[in-house]
């Protein structure tokens, strides 16, 4: 997190505590990023005959992504740590990609029910999804972001935020960063080594909690 950013963990705070202005800053602040990723992970999913239907969700699931940042008082803003090294910004910005991420797997909770269809308009995420879209779970941020900061160095970590979180294509790192298309697909290789072995730890854990859960 920047020295001068603003989106500090005292302005969440004072925000959960429903001091108004704190409270109008943190969501001014989050709308854009909520905003961008949101509307680049229903493009991204969009059938190409209805993108322009895909954009008219934007805001459905904006709402969506801040209800469920605000939810139970606050308890998924309070999971983000600056010390763990990812900015609140991004952390969000993977909430958000969460929040379609679901819409797409539950038709239950779809706000998608006028026509077109959602079958129509978006496409749910393919069956080879790479483990970022497994590791976007709720359950799963606070993990993924603890070993990103224990396992990577600080370019590591700029790494994973450009390639993974903001999905950065290579030639846009490249440029920002001055390394060759080589050294960033490297990165980019070793990253999703790690995020696939996050992934199957996660699995046997719960796999784990499965067996040994006492049976209703």
């Amino acid at each position: 997190m920047n020295a001068g950013d603003i989106l500090t963990e005292t302005l969440v705070r004072r925000a959960l505590l429903r001091d108004r202005a704190a409270l109008s800053t943190l969501v001014a602040e989050l709308t854009p990023i909520v905003q961008s990723r949101v509307g680049r992970a229903l493009l991204r999913r969009a059938k190409s005959a209805n993108r322009d239907a895909a954009r008219s969700r934007v805001q459905d699931l904006m709402q969506d992504v801040f209800l469920e940042l605000f939810r139970d008082e606050g308890k998924l803003l309070r999971m983000w740590d600056p010390a763990r090294g990812s900015s609140l910004r991004s952390f969000v910005g993977l909430v958000a990609e969460q929040r379609v991420l679901a819409v797409l797997r539950s038709r239950k909770r779809s706000p998608w029910t006028e026509a077109p269809s959602e079958d129509e308009v978006l496409e749910g995420p393919a069956d080879d999804a790479g483990p970022e879209v497994r590791l976007l779970s709720r359950e799963a941020l606070t993990i993924v972001l603890d070993v990103v900061r224990t396992e990577l160095s600080p370019l590591g970590v700029s790494m994973f935020e450009q390639l993974i979180v903001d999905q950065d294509d290579v030639a846009e790192v490249c440029r920002r960063t001055g390394m060759t298309p080589a050294s960033v697909h490297a990165w980019h290789s070793r990253i999703r080594k790690m995020l696939r072995r996050i992934s199957r730890e996660i699995d046997v854990v719960e796999r784990a909690a499965t067996v040994g859960a006492p049976t209703p």
